[in-house]
């Protein structure tokens, strides 16, 4: 009999990449969160309650709204957002591990999400063809790596201007 593991084309490393693209993607939210808290002036439970249920982008949207009507400083906003902005390249890739069902890709070892694109009311299956795009193991660790950086950059920077706003 056949198991589990030798069945599915997603193996333990894939998953490892999986579960370091969905955490960092965590802790950038709550860094976001953090981060309206003291733009705002606000507790960061507050902030928390207020934007628990927005998504990812929602949230960055929110947070480049308020530093643009706030008229935050560009010391604090440019970083922000050119952290923001690379983070969400990957936002596609974190909600297709996080809702797709992942396939064999075309190219040797690696996978591809399947799922159904809904945008503008034209459905569309995406990971049916030889063109869609695919993840080898290394390339998802990297991409995982790179998340890993980046939330690691933004909270050095909340550290080092906002050391009173993050927990001891």
């Amino acid at each position: 009999m056949t198991s589990a593991v030798e069945q599915d084309a997603v193996t333990i490393n894939h998953f490892a990449a999986f579960g370091g693209i969905v955490h960092s993607f965590g802790i950038l939210e709550w860094s976001m969160q953090v981060l309206m808290g003291v733009l705002s002036a606000q507790h960061v439970d507050t902030i928390i309650i207020l934007t628990k249920e927005l998504s990812y982008r929602q949230k960055r949207n929110t947070l480049y709204s308020f530093m643009e009507m706030t008229d935050t400083q560009p010391i604090y906003r440019e970083p922000v957002t050119g952290w923001l902005d690379e983070a969400d390249g990957y936002n596609t890739l974190r909600n297709n591990i996080c809702h797709a069902v992942w396939t064999e890709g075309k190219r040797p070892l690696s996978i591809k999400p399947l799922t159904l694109n809904l945008r503008g009311g034209k459905g569309k299956m995406v990971g049916t063809d030889d063109s869609d795009k695919d993840y080898t193991e290394i390339e998802l660790a990297l991409i995982a790596d790179r998340l890993r950086k980046i939330h690691n950059e933004l909270h050095k920077f909340l550290k080092t201007n906002f050391p009173n706003a993050l927990p001891a």
